[in-house]
């Protein structure tokens, strides 16, 4: 038996969260998470082909109003988080979509027992196998070599 979908053709309502620093970028460039929004920014365009973007401050507290008010105008919403996974806000009544910025050549294939929770070359330390076939090293970012 096949489970049927019925297609949902409404347009989204595309709620975006974004570092504290997104509101002064200039002043904060370099600082940790800044390039976060600089990628929505670039983004931004393409994603108002297909629904309108809205950005949600502190969403913690106001995201799930959003998402109704989203509902009520005949949107579908869905979060977009341009923030690392650790400091994304997950609503349960919201489908989120993680979008971090990662500013470094290497993707690490583990975090380090002295700083878990952070992901990045200088917290994961030497690659991890977990099997004969294991990559010796980190994974590289951006197209293959």
């Amino acid at each position: 038996m096949h489970a049927t979908h019925a297609r949902d053709d409404r347009p989204w309502a595309f709620l975006v969260s974004l570092t504290a620093c997104a509101a002064d970028i200039r002043r904060h460039m370099g600082e940790a998470d800044y390039s976060d929004t600089v990628v929505y920014e670039a983004m931004k365009p393409v994603l108002e082909r297909f629904g309108e973007c809205r950005v949600v401050e502190a969403p913690e507290s106001r995201l799930d109003a959003a998402a109704d008010a989203a509902r009520a105008r005949g949107l579908r919403p869905l979060h977009l988080a341009f923030l690392p996974p650790p400091s994304a806000y997950y609503s349960p009544r919201v489908p989120t979509v993680v979008l971090p910025a990662w500013e470094f050549p290497e993707v690490p294939c583990a975090t380090s027992a002295a700083t878990p929770g952070r992901i990045g070359p200088a917290a994961a330390g030497p690659p991890r196998r977990s099997g004969p076939a294991a990559a010796t090293r980190p994974r590289r970012s951006g197209p293959p070599a």
